[in-house]
Order: structure tokens, then C-alpha cells, then sequence
């Protein structure tokens, strides 16, 4: 190792803490790269991934700041490679705005766009991702400018596309414009090569714009596909099935109204034990309302009732809930344990008006 060429070294040495980093060795990750960085004879391309590379497993390892560093560094190196610049570029934007610096994020995305020969795919990420941070801070059009710019580029990849559509639509909901939304909603919908997560999204904002314009059961069919989709980012499934299954009690569609609750089910018994049990909670925690009293007792003997015996345990204790708002005393929640007392309070707290 040590009779090696330097260029030989060195590239090994960034090779190494690349593997390093994507096996989960941030540490060590960076110990290679900083034996690059401080290498006199190192090309000035290696030392400028080094960098690029120490500030991602900074990253990793919780370090924002350091990792800004890093990448300041290989942004201001002499000569950097372009493709190295407009990576550090987006990684540093990336890094501010977990910092909350929209600004500086908004200004580096600016600056990679900016550098001629990015591909296609790293412009459209770049314009997306700088939409969002306008739209953070309140420059809706902006960011409608910027989503825009994505949905009409002729190289995009179509789930770019599909995340910008989603997003301009949601900024278009921000503005009161219902209709623009709704279209970009369905356009997602419609599109071959949308993701499962972005048709979720789109599903479920113009279920959303669907309820507001009193067009009921065409809501409920897109939330309804949103479970279909199974998508558990974001809560989404318990968004729609939340939404869904009050709306459809209140119609007094109770068959409907089970299924839907049925349909979440169905999505719980093919995910990790954990998530769950803790979706099945949070749902049924969701629905507790004044106007829901009759209406959780059935959602919770349908998931209790579930195949999956994990799921029908997490819910065993709530059946005191359920006796309580069927009109039984509140004694019978003495024998829960603490924990799980407290949040059945929680829940019939919900069930009270004020």
C-alpha cells in the first residue's frame, strides 16, 4: 500500500470511504477521506470528492455544520471538477435548509443552476427542490414558477415530474385556486410513471378539494384508492381512511363505512408488527370526536377482529373505551395499566364537546 502511486492511493482511499459510508461506517468514512485531504501530492479532483464525500458521511453522523464545511471547501476549491461543484452545491442546500437556512439553500440550488452540463435529472431536482424552499418561506408563486419550470422540462424524469405536479398543486391549493389544483392532482393520477407515493398524494389533495366543493362520494372513492396505495409516508393512510370512514358514517353508510375501515386493515397485515400497531392507534385516536361516539365502537371491533393476531393484542385494551361510550362506567378502565389507561383517557376526552 505504501510502495503504491499516489493517484493510485488516493483513489483507492476515496473508493474505500465511499464504500465505508454507504456501509453505514461514517466514521470511518471520514477518516479516509481526511487522509486524501491532507495528502500533498493528492490531484486536486481527488481531494475535491474527498471533500464532497467527508461532508456526506458528516452527514451521516449527524454533523450539519461539518458537513457545510466540507462542502464550502470543494465548492472553493480551484478548478473543481463541475460535476463535484454542482453535487456539493445541492448537498449544501440540502444541509441548510435542515438548519432552517432557506435563504442560502435558495441561493446554492441557484448557483448549481447556473453550471452548464448538469444533467437533466440534477437540473430537475435542483428547480424542485428550490420551490420548496421558496414555498417555506411564504414566495408561493415563486415556488409555482419553480415546480413549473420541472413539469415542462423536456429531460425530466416523469417521478420529478409527478413530485413537482404534487406540489404545485398544493401551492396552488395555498392560493385559493381550486381548480388549478384539482388539475394538477389528476394529471398526477393519470400519469404511467408516477410513484405509489406521489398518486397517494395527489389522491388524497383532490379528495381533499372534492370534500370542500360538497362533491362527497367522488372524495371518498380518492381517498378510498389512497389506502388502496398503502402508502404509510406521512400518515397518509390515516389521513384517508380517517376522513373517509367519518364521512361515510355520517352519511349512514355504515357498510361502507366498515369497509373502509376494513381496507386499512388489510394494508396493516402486510406491514412490520410495529408500524402496525402503532397506524391502528394513531387511527383510532383520530376518529375520537363528539360526532364519532357511535362510530368508534364499530372501527374498533373491525381492526380488533383482524386476522393478525399482533394487531388484535396492540388493541385488546381499548375495549373498556368502548364499554364506557356504550354506557358503562368509567370503572371499568381501573384494571389498565397506567400507560395504556392514560391514553384510553385521552381518547374519551375527545368524545366530550368543549
Amino acid at each position: 500500500m505504501e510502495d503504491a502511486p499516489k493517484e493510485q492511493l488516493t483513489r483507492a482511499l476515496v473508493d474505500r470511504g465511499v464504500v465505508k459510508g454507504l456501509s453505514g461506517d461514517g466514521q470511518g468514512a471520514i477518516t479516509d477521506c481526511t487522509i486524501v485531504i491532507g495528502m500533498e501530492e493528492a490531484a486536486k479532483d481527488q481531494v475535491a470528492l474527498a471533500l464532497f464525500n467527508r461532508g456526506v458521511a458528516k452527514g451521516q453522523v449527524g454533523d450539519v455544520r461539518g458537513a457545510i464545511s466540507d462542502y464550502t471547501a470543494a465548492i472553493e476549491m480551484k478548478d473543481v471538477p463541475s460535476e463535484t461543484a454542482a453535487l456539493a452545491l445541492f448537498n449544501r442546500a440540502v444541509a441548510k435548509r435542515q438548519i432552517g437556512d432557506n435563504h442560502g439553500a435558495i441561493s446554492d440550488y441557484s448557483a448549481l443552476l447556473e453550471i452548464k452540463g448538469v444533467p437533466d435529472q440534477d437540473v430537475a431536482r435542483a428547480l424542485f427542490n428550490r420551490g420548496i424552499a421558496k414555498n417555506r418561506l411564504g414566495d408561493t408563486q415563486r415556488a409555482i414558477s419553480d415546480f413549473t419550470a420541472v413539469v415542462q422540462m423536456e429531460g425530466a424524469p416523469k417521478e420529478d415530474v409527478a413530485r413537482a405536479l404534487v406540489n404545485r398543486g398544493v401551492a396552488k391549493m395555498q392560493l385559493g385556486d381550486t381548480q388549478g389544483a384539482i388539475s394538477d392532482f389528476s394529471v398526477v393520477i393519470e400519469t404511467a410513471g408516477a410513484s405509489s407515493e406521489q398518486s397517494a398524494r395527489a389522491f388524497f389533495g383532490r379528495g381533499l378539494l372534492l370534500c370542500d366543493q360538497d362533491k362527497t362520494l367522488a372524495a371518498i372513492e380518492d381517498l378510498l384508492k389512497v389506502i388502496d396505495l398503502a402508502v404509510m409516508t406521512d400518515d397518509l393512510v390515516v389521513h384517508a381512511a380517517r376522513i373517509a370512514y367519518g364521512m361515510l358514517w355520517l352519511r349512514k353508510d355504515y357498510d361502507r363505512a366498515k369497509a373502509a375501515v376494513m381496507k386499512l386493515g388489510g394494508v396493516l397485515n402486510s406491514v412490520s408488527k410495529e408500524t402496525a400497531c402503532a397506524t391502528a392507534l394513531r387511527f383510532l385516536n383520530s376518529i375520537a370526536s363528539p360526532f364519532m361516539k357511535d362510530a368508534w365502537p364499530a372501527a374498533w371491533r373491525v381492526l380488533a377482529g383482524t386476522p393478525r393476531s399482533e394487531i388484535a393484542e396492540a388493541l385488546h385494551f381499548l375495549e373498556p373505551v368502548c364499554a364506557v361510550l356504550e354506557g358503562k362506567d368509567r370503572a371499568v378502565l381501573d384494571g389498565l395499566p397506567p400507560e395504556q389507561r392514560e391514553f384510553a383517557e385521552e381518547v374519551l376526552r375527545k368524545f366530550v364537546w368543549g
